[in-house]
C-alpha cells in the first residue's frame, strides 16, 4: 500500500458485489507514522519520509488480552451538539500488561471539552491517558465530552477511534483498537441521487422525537375520523328516495 499520509488513522474493509447483492466485511483500522529514511550514501538522513504502522501489532479476536470498547449516546449528530463518549477497557488475559496508554482520536470537526483523565493535543485531536499496569481482570473507564463544531456534508459516517497501547509479557508492544460511528443529521442531497435523498429522509424521521411521532399519530386519527364521517353522510344521502306525484 502506497501513498498513505503520515500520522493518520485509516479504515478499510472488503466490499463484495455479485448477483446476490452486496456484502460488507468487518471494518479494520490502523495508524501511520512518518520516520526519516536514509539517502543513497547512507551517511545521513533526508527530509523524505516513509509511512509505517505504529504501536506494534494490533491484536484482535480471541488472541487479544484486552477488551476495549468506545460508545456514545446518539447516533445522529449536528453542529453545536455535545457528545458524551465512554471508553471502557479490561485485561482479560492471564499476564500483567505494562505501560498501558489509552488514546482517543476525535474527528477533526469535533473539539474536546472535558475528560476524566489524560491530556489533549489540539494538533492531532488526540487524548492520551497513561494508565497503571493492568493486572489480569483489572478494568477501568474514561469519560469524554466533545462539541461538534461542524458537520461534513460529504461524509456519510463520522468515526471516533480508541486505542489501548500496552507491552505484553514477552516485551513486545501491542495494541487494541475500537471505534464508534456517527452520522450527520443533515446529509447533502445531489439531484438524481435517490440514496442520499433516502438517507436524509430517514435521518429526519429518526430525529423528530417522541412528541413528533405523537403529533403524527394524532393527525392520522383526525384524518380517519373525517373520512368516516364523510362516507357516512354520503350513504345517508344516497338512501333517501324522492317521489314525484303527477296531478291532473
Amino acid at each position: 500500500v502506497t501513498g498513505l499520509s503520515p500520522y493518520t488513522i485509516y479504515y478499510f474493509r472488503m466490499v463484495s458485489d455479485c448477483q446476490g447483492g452486496q456484502s460488507l466485511g468487518a471494518m479494520e483500522v490502523f495508524r501511520t507514522l512518518a520516520i526519516p529514511t536514509a539517502n543513497n550514501n547512507n551517511t545521513n538522513t533526508t527530509n523524505t519520509t516513509r509511512t509505517v504502522v505504529v504501536q506494534g501489532t494490533t491484536v484482535v479476536g480471541t488472541a487479544s488480552p484486552i477488551l476495549l470498547n468506545i460508545t456514545n449516546k446518539y447516533e445522529l449528530i449536528g453542529q453545536g451538539d455535545l457528545i458524551d463518549y465512554i471508553v471502557d477497557y479490561k485485561n482479560i488475559g492471564s499476564a500483567i500488561l505494562t505501560r498501558p496508554m489509552v488514546q482517543v482520536v476525535l474527528p477533526t470537526n469535533v473539539t474536546l471539552i472535558n475528560a476524566s483523565r489524560g491530556t489533549y493535543s489540539v494538533d492531532d485531536h488526540t487524548l492520551s491517558a497513561p494508565l497503571e499496569d493492568l493486572y489480569p481482570g483489572q478494568e477501568g473507564v474514561i469519560y469524554l465530552q466533545a462539541r461538534v463544531d461542524s458537520v461534513p456534508l460529504n461524509n456519510s459516517q463520522i468515526v471516533t477511534t480508541a486505542i489501548l497501547v500496552y507491552t505484553s509479557a514477552n516485551g513486545s508492544q501491542e495494541n487494541a483498537m475500537a471505534y464508534v460511528l456517527n452520522a450527520p443529521k443533515i446529509t447533502g442531497i445531489v439531484a438524481g441521487d435517490s440514496t442520499l435523498a433516502g438517507n436524509a429522509f430517514f435521518a429526519g424521521l429518526l430525529s423528530i422525537g417522541l412528541l413528533g411521532w405523537l403529533l403524527i399519530l394524532l393527525l392520522i386519527l383526525i384524518i380517519v375520523l373525517i373520512s368516516r364521517s364523510y362516507n357516512r353522510n354520503n350513504r345517508i344521502s344516497e338512501s333517501k328516495t324522492v317521489t314525484h306525484t303527477t296531478t291532473q
